[in-house]
């Protein structure tokens, strides 16, 4: 709720969203990316592609 509040992404690393956070950003219209098999290089390119977003 508060990355909501402040409009900031979050990003985890090799962890997985349940069904009820999936429900929930689901309604609050928030996106869970789906992932694949390299989750760091995965993790790394959403933190460069949201300071990039973020701070252009």
């Amino acid at each position: 709720m508060l990355a909501r509040g402040a409009n900031a992404p979050i990003i985890g690393f090799n962890v997985r969203a349940s069904k009820q956070a999936r429900a929930l950003a689901e309604y609050e219209g928030v996106e869970i990316p789906r992932k694949g098999a390299r989750p760091l290089t995965n993790l790394l390119q959403s933190v460069n592609s949201t300071a990039v977003t973020a701070f252009p």
